[in-house]
């Protein structure tokens, strides 16, 4: 993964879109409670994801920052 790649922005806001996606599919009233646990596994999953990303750019600025 390259700095540049970390940097883009459309990584995070896909993330972020894709998170408030299921926060929208949460309050679905269609959903059964066994559907809604899917969706809570699923927003987990993408919550972690997301912050494992933030984490991994933060450190490769740095990296950069400090060869710098």
């Amino acid at each position: 993964m390259t700095l540049e790649h970390l940097n883009h922005p459309h990584s995070k806001e896909r993330l972020d879109e894709t998170i408030n996606d299921i926060h929208e599919a949460l309050g679905a009233p269609d959903f059964n409670e066994e559907d809604r646990e899917a969706v809570r596994e699923s927003l987990a999953y993408f919550e972690a994801r997301r912050d494992r990303f933030m984490a991994a750019a933060g450190q490769t600025i740095k990296s950069a920052e400090l060869a710098a």
